[in-house]
C-alpha cells in the first residue's frame, strides 16, 4: 500500500509539473503585459 501510495504521488506531481511548465508562458506572458500597461498607465 506504501508503493502505490508513492506512485499516485508520483503521477500527481508529474501532472502539476506538466501543467506548470505549459501554463508558465501564459503567466510571464501576462505578467509582461500588465508591466507595460502599468508603465503606459504611469506615463501619462
Amino acid at each position: 500500500s506504501g508503493v502505490l501510495h508513492q506512485s499516485k504521488l508520483y503521477k500527481i506531481s508529474e501532472s502539476l509539473s506538466t501543467f506548470a511548465f505549459y501554463s508558465l508562458p501564459a503567466v510571464i506572458d501576462s505578467y509582461t503585459f500588465s508591466n507595460i500597461f502599468l508603465a503606459n498607465f504611469m506615463k501619462q
